[in-house]
């Protein structure tokens, strides 16, 4: 599962101090799938690790989906190809900066009460992701310089289909919504 400097690996799994990191290719599986697969990771490492504590059995675990569910092909069952005219639309705004050395990569942190930002969003009639992605938007136009500002900023959202069509599978069943939004020198700042 491992080769040194190999770039091609699908999965990685490090710990920082008593937090375990999961990073996994998108073409593996989505968000729900990689956080059933780390639940069944540290699920079994603690089995190993702490096996003076299991003497009794191991607890049962929840796997979110039984047998049928975990081998249903739900986006092949629900998804119809249909081919879309697409529109001609200017090239995105692109984020530009310093590389970190050896192209690693920087995280940044923060928390903040649910509730509180649940509260804001609704107060804007959006939901907690459409407020969030909203924001991200804003930060970014507030460091484009003028002339990049006729150039659509635009995210890939992802979009958890599970919450709208049955089954609970863990095979990959998501999509991504990619709003746009081109911030000008006009009186409302922006358009879409």
């Amino acid at each position: 599962m491992y080769e040194k400097g190999s770039r091609g690996l699908l999965f990685e799994v490090t710990y920082y101090r008593c937090r375990i990191n999961l990073e996994v290719y998108h073409a593996l599986t989505d968000g729900t799938g990689a956080v059933q697969f780390l639940r069944v990771l540290v699920y079994h490492y603690l089995t190993v690790r702490h096996a003076d504590r299991f003497a009794g059995g191991l607890p049962a675990i929840d796997y979110d989906a039984s047998a049928t569910e975990k081998m249903d092909d739900s986006f092949r069952k629900y998804y119809t190809h249909t081919r879309k005219q697409h529109e001609d639309s200017p090239n995105a705004y692109r984020l530009r900066g310093p590389c970190l050395p050896e192209n690693r990569i920087a995280v940044i942190e923060g928390v903040m009460p649910v509730k509180a930002v649940l509260k804001e969003a609704h107060a804007y009639g959006a939901t907690l992701t459409e407020f969030c992605a909203a924001i991200l938007m804003c930060s970014i136009e507030k460091e484009m310089a003028m002339r990049h500002k006729k150039r659509p900023v635009v995210l890939a959202v992802p979009v958890n289909l599970r919450s709208y069509f049955p089954p609970e599978a863990p095979a990959i069943f998501s999509a991504s919504f990619k709003p746009a939004i081109i911030f000008e020198n006009s009186q409302t700042g922006w358009r879409m």
